[in-house]
């Protein structure tokens, strides 16, 4: 498990800077769509991977788990 942590700290870490950048007014436009699972099976994941197929530079994608 060790070896897993520091991807999604590092994640983490820079989906709350981006979102920070935003609320403060320095995000780059870009619509920002976020994907939740109430059941983690893994169904968010894999519409953000659709999504960011799909959408490309122009949009940004987010997922998350309910607890």
């Amino acid at each position: 498990m060790a070896n897993f942590l520091p991807l999604p700290a590092e994640r983490f870490a820079r989906q709350r800077l981006h979102a920070l950048a935003r609320v403060e007014g320095k995000g780059d436009g870009r619509p920002i769509v976020l994907f939740l699972c109430v059941h983690n099976a893994g169904r968010s994941q894999m519409a953000l991977g659709f999504f960011t197929h799909l959408a490309g530079e122009h949009a940004v994608g987010r997922f998350g788990v309910r607890r």
